[in-house]
């Protein structure tokens, strides 16, 4: 339930009857790319700026665009063949797929 206060006297109070649309940002389409190569693909937006954070200290040139972008930049590389992988986060368990480097 959300309350509205409006001024000091208006109060309006309502339920969503429909859940919230799926948002892209937690769709599995993301990737983190350096300006060598792709680092993961198929991650969360979350998860993808949480792996950006982390690489940001050793790699440059870090950003996050969609799966989509990543392949068509592999492809227009010459590398045809992305393979993802997954590794887990020994620290806090969360899994971050890993583009294989070629």
């Amino acid at each position: 339930m959300i309350k509205l206060e409006v001024g000091l006297e208006t109060q309006m109070t309502f339920s969503p009857i429909e859940p919230l649309p799926f948002s892209e940002l937690s769709a599995p389409r993301w990737s983190v790319v350096t300006a060598e190569d792709i680092a993961a693909s198929g991650l969360s937006y979350d998860e993808a700026r949480k792996l950006a954070a982390q690489m940001s200290g050793e790699v440059s040139g870090l950003c996050i665009i969609t799966d989509e972008a990543a392949n068509k930049i592999h492809c227009a590389n010459g590398k045809n063949d992305l393979q993802i992988k997954v590794k887990e986060d020994s620290d806090n368990l969360e899994k971050a797929k890993f583009a294989e480097t070629l």
